[in-house]
């Protein structure tokens, strides 16, 4: 679970970074704030990512970091989480 800490954290950051700096907006779809998509991350997401990779396999770390990355922005896009400058930045530099 540690690996995809890791790796979960080079997208929260980067969103935290850029709302921090009002390059992307931090209200979410439904109201929600950043800091409830911050406390979704750390209380449930990673019981749904360990759930969801039971069964995935995997050859590289890049893999394994894009196969990750890609679970949890759909996850939080699920939960209405990802707003529309959320979206354009995992689309462009994570996808």
């Amino acid at each position: 679970m540690n690996d995809y800490k890791t790796i979960v954290a080079s997208l929260i950051d980067r969103y935290d970074h850029d709302i921090d700096n009002g390059v992307i907006g931090g209200l979410l779809p439904t109201g929600l704030s950043f800091g409830d998509l911050k406390d979704y991350v750390d209380t449930r997401l990673y019981t749904r990512l360990e759930e969801n990779m039971t069964n995935v396999s995997y050859s590289t770390e890049e893999e394994l970091k894009k196969i990750v990355l890609e679970m949890t922005f759909n996850i939080l896009d699920e939960k209405d989480m990802i707003n529309g400058d959320m979206r354009t930045i995992y689309e462009m530099d994570f996808k």
